[in-house]
């Protein structure tokens, strides 16, 4: 299955090569829009997906907002 890039949210004016990341290895797992993903202690929700399903070994980009908040 693919390695997942969490790409999390950060201010509107620092630049997009400074947003926070963190790549996890999801096991069997694919993750779609919706699903909750724990990391580091914390719950994050996936507001972004690839609509195809990923390659094997493929690292993914996932957009992920904290669980328990709305994403803007």
């Amino acid at each position: 299955m693919p390695l997942y890039r969490l790409v999390f949210p950060s201010s509107p004016n620092d630049p997009i090569e400074d947003t926070p990341t963190a790549v996890i290895d999801s096991g069997e797992v694919v993750y779609e829009p919706g699903a909750v993903i724990e990391h580091e202690g914390k719950k994050w929700r996936v507001s972004q997906a690839p609509i195809d399903l990923p390659e094997l070994g493929a690292t993914v980009d996932l957009m992920v907002w904290p669980a328990d908040e709305r994403a803007p």
